[in-house]
């Protein structure tokens, strides 16, 4: 059975990292972090020089075979998660959000009923009930 490492919100949040992995990284980092992972970068359009692959809940930006962005999908419950909510699992409401943006000195922008949360090169990504569905390191 081949199990791969499973990572913690916590964890990408403080850091900004994915494991090891970072924003600058070789794409052929990913396959020595993430046992298993098959690198096979498509092409976001015929003229871009963006590459888009994925892991699972975690997709990785490609220019010129580096790594220049990340994000974390919590949207679709039925992919597996490599990555836990172990930080937010016990926030109930979008209060839960803005109270630890306040605590914790991220910056908080709502944009129709989303409310995004900034601090260094994280995102999170918050609907207005205060569920998790993205989190992006660029």
């Amino acid at each position: 059975m081949n199990r791969c490492e499973l990572y913690l919100v916590s964890d990408v949040v403080e850091s900004g990292r994915i494991g090891k992995l970072h924003v600058g990284d070789d794409q052929e980092d990913i396959c020595q972090e993430i046992k298993g992972f098959v690198l096979n970068p498509m092409r976001i359009s015929k003229k871009s020089k963006i590459f888009l692959d994925n892991y699972e809940n975690i997709m990785f930006s490609l220019e010129n075979k580096k790594i220049i962005g990340m994000q974390i999908n919590f949207e679709n419950k039925n992919a597996k998660s490599v990555v836990l909510n172990d930080l937010f699992s016990e926030f109930s409401s979008i209060d839960d959000w803005i109270n630890f943006a306040e605590k914790y000195n991220w910056l908080c922008e709502k944009n129709s009923s989303i409310y995004v949360f900034r601090k260094n090169n994280v995102f999170i990504y918050v609907n207005d009930q205060g569920m998790l569905y993205l989190i992006s390191v660029c």
